[in-house]
């Protein structure tokens, strides 16, 4: 597989107010920054940021066997994915001075040869809205995301209106049509489980769903300070006109020494009446030398589903895990990893995983590094013992290279194989800040490949035409 990259950056024409940004069109990925300049009366300084990234994959690829050992045909495929963002900050519009915002994204797919087993060409919008602010308040108009909270993560055709009170309060309401992207339209989806999906010879031939089924819509408030810091959510989604979500979200986080932080969050599905994820967890730094974590985490996959979505009858049962994470450093080029969960199911033994690794400086310049890892895993129907080790080294001022070796031992058979293994290496050059090239490879035995190899050959180009701070 081959993958080229091309970055680089642009400055923002600056001026006098209702300066005009200068767009430039280029091959390949490019981001456009303009650099902050002096507050005064005279100058309208503004922000425009430009990304483009071209990414090319050949590859080759076979299914498992078929029947009795049939063979499959291997096919040749090569994949041609572009991204674009364009994003602009504190332009000029008559509600006043930097009064907003916007921002466009999407992405484009075409695969080759035309028979390939996938939709192309393909793509999809990922971002497009206004936002106009002045002073404490802001409105958002457009194709948007909605994260964190009882709505966790959410894109949507609509409107978002937050505003400001006092010092760390802040009210948010958002509402609109759900954005359908082009990969969940999967034809036939409707009909999953079914007889008729059985009977079904041609799934173009399925209806489009309507639009106006697929509406959200929420708020959140919260509060914070240097020291606490509160925040209460509700989401509400529907798919096809039933609903799919109805949240309520709350988190907290608690830092009453500069030493010890308290952090806190949960999800109540409020049509179940369960609670689908909730964590709490402590961060504790004893001395300088070790850093302590304790957690707790409840969670319910089938709840974080579609109500609508037949998949969540299949999800899995709650669990519970409780358990620490520590990081010691007794030495400046020696540290260890240390964590342990204990893991419980409902209607199910429990499990647990741990894990402890070292990490060795083996130079005083912090070029080369070893580390070596043991995991254990233990869950109801299976689990494993592991070990990792990983090496890294500048072999030369511009050249980087990484070996790593993972090991695995089940415990029962897994389709008759008790071990897997996976071995990877890299070499990185940068001659200078410009340019970039990266040879990577990996080989696995595994209970699902008797052999897997890979290669990976990578080109980046950097430049930056970034503009400076003005003074003027």
């Amino acid at each position: 597989m081959v993958l080229t990259t091309w970055r680089g950056s642009l400055p923002l024409r600056r001026g006098t107010r209702g300066a005009a940004a200068l767009l430039l069109a280029s091959v390949g990925p490019c981001s456009a920054t303009s650099a902050q300049a002096a507050p005064d009366d005279q100058h309208d300084d503004h922000y425009l940021a430009i990304h483009s990234e071209t990414r090319a994959d050949l590859f080759r690829r076979a299914a498992l066997p078929g029947p009795a050992g049939a063979i499959i045909s291997t096919d040749t495929l090569l994949p041609v994915r572009e991204t674009v963002l364009l994003r602009a900050q504190d332009l000029d519009t008559p509600v006043g001075r930097d009064s907003a915002d916007f921002e466009v994204s999407g992405w484009g797919l075409v695969v080759a040869p035309e028979s390939a087993p996938a939709r192309s060409p393909d793509g999809d919008v990922q971002t497009a809205y206004l936002r106009i602010h002045r002073g404490p308040y802001s409105l958002r108009l457009g194709r948007q995301l909605i994260t964190g909270g009882a709505a966790r993560y959410a894109r949507f055709d609509g409107l978002a209106a937050d505003a400001a009170f006092g010092p760390g309060f802040e009210v948010l309401a958002y509402g609109g049509y759900t954005a359908l992207p082009r990969w969940n339209a999967r034809p036939a989806y409707y009909n999953l489980g079914a007889s008729s999906d059985v009977a079904l010879r041609d799934p173009s031939g399925l209806p489009p769903s309507g639009r106006s089924g697929y509406a959200l819509g929420g708020a959140r408030i919260g509060w914070s300070s240097p020291k606490v810091g509160a925040q209460v959510s509700f989401h509400e989604q529907r798919d096809a006109g039933e609903l799919a979500h109805r949240s309520l979200g709350a988190d907290a986080q608690v830092r009453p020494f500069d030493r010890l932080s308290l952090f806190g969050d949960a999800i109540l599905e409020l049509d179940a009446r369960r609670l689908s994820d909730a964590r709490a967890w402590v961060d504790a730094p004893l001395v300088r030398q070790v850093d302590l974590t304790l957690e707790y985490r409840h969670t319910e996959p089938a709840l974080l589903l579609s109500r609508t979505s037949v998949l969540s009858v299949f999800s899995t049962s709650a669990y519970d895990e409780t358990g620490a994470t520590a990081l010691v450093s007794p030495l400046e080029r020696l540290s260890f990893d240390l964590n342990g969960f204990l893991q419980l199911y409902d209607g199910s033994r429990p499990g647990g995983r741990s894990e402890l690794a070292g990490r060795l400086g083996l130079d005083g310049d912090k070029r080369m590094f070893l580390r070596i890892s043991y995991a254990r895993l233990l869950a109801p129907d299976n689990g494993y013992h592991s070990v990792r080790a990983s090496f890294s080294d500048r072999l030369l001022p511009n050249l980087t290279g990484t070996l790593e070796a993972y090991l695995y031992a089940y415990d029962h058979l897994v389709r008759g194989y008790r071990t897997s293994s996976v071995f990877a290496g890299t070499l990185a050059y940068r001659p200078d800040r410009a340019v970039g090239v990266m040879l990577a490879g990996s080989i696995a035995e595994t209970p699902y490949a008797k052999l897997d190899a890979q290669t990976l050959l990578q080109v980046t180009c950097d430049f930056d035409l970034s503009g400076r701070r003005r003074t003027d």
